[in-house]
């Protein structure tokens, strides 16, 4: 087991126990006390977890729930416009493009209509459906098994489908932004098609609005170092936007 799988294996088992011991997942992953206690320190600097004598204790109350669909939609929603203009024009014609699922990637769907010989492929369902008049755009759905009240497809068959492509650009959302330890989302499900995408594309474009860099959020993604572009809006804080750049992620206020 890589060690990203087993970070994830060790924050799940945690938040569904809200306490795991270090001999008790020393048993469930099979590995030594010693890698346990690196791991659970590494997670307890991501904040994923608190450590505790003997052990780690889930941060419940740190955690920012996951809203539902048309909340996400609506949160935000003219700078998710502008965001989604914008980041439509980092896409050329004949290139391969992943969009990620999210309400901020279908942003970009109504600034796409003019592109051509675009191979596109999405895990959303909605996005796809958005795109069925764009002549331009060749739509492929990922496999996998549909998330109940959002249209996120997820799971072995997504994950198996992204690992054998390549894209020149890949767009993601995330649920919130540490500059110093990465990108988080709330629904550990999710995350290793993150990093399938992220691992097959040339290049990798965050959106988020300004308020994600003072959210939280359950789960490590990735690391900023993997990041390549992230488009924002106006209200973001000029030392964020700076602290970017001096990681060599460009920045594109929309």
């Amino acid at each position: 087991m890589i060690r990203d799988e087993r970070l994830a294996r060790i924050t799940e088992y945690v938040q569904n126990r809200h306490f795991a011991s270090v001999d008790e997942l020393m048993n469930v992953l099979g590995v030594s006390k010693a890698t346990i206690r690196r791991d659970l320190t590494a997670l307890n600097e991501t904040g994923a977890i608190t450590l505790t004598r003997g052990g780690a204790v889930c941060n419940e109350e740190d955690r920012v729930p996951e809203p539902a669909y048309n909340e996400k939609r609506s949160t935000n929603a003219i700078e998710k416009i502008r965001l989604g203009e914008v980041a439509s024009k980092l896409i050329k014609n004949d290139q391969a493009v992943i969009l990620d699922a999210g309400t901020s990637t279908r942003a970009m769907v109504p600034f796409m209509k003019d592109l051509t010989g675009i191979n596109l492929v999405t895990n959303d369902i909605a996005i796809a459906a958005d795109l069925t008049s764009y002549p331009g755009i060749n739509v492929t759905v990922t496999g996998g098994q549909l998330r109940p009240d959002f249209f996120t497809l997820r799971g072995y068959g997504a994950e198996e489908q992204i690992q054998n492509m390549r894209a020149d650009i890949a767009f993601i959302g995330f649920d919130a932004i540490d500059i110093n330890s990465g990108c988080y989302i709330t629904n550990i499900d999710e995350v290793a098609l993150k990093k399938r995408i992220i691992s097959v594309a040339d290049k990798v474009v965050a959106l988020c609005d300004h308020t994600k860099f003072h959210s939280t959020a359950f789960v490590l993604v990735c690391q900023m170092s993997e990041i390549h572009v992230v488009v924002t809006d106006k209200e973001v804080d000029p030392l964020i936007v700076e602290a970017l750049k001096q990681q060599d992620i460009e920045v594109i206020i929309a």
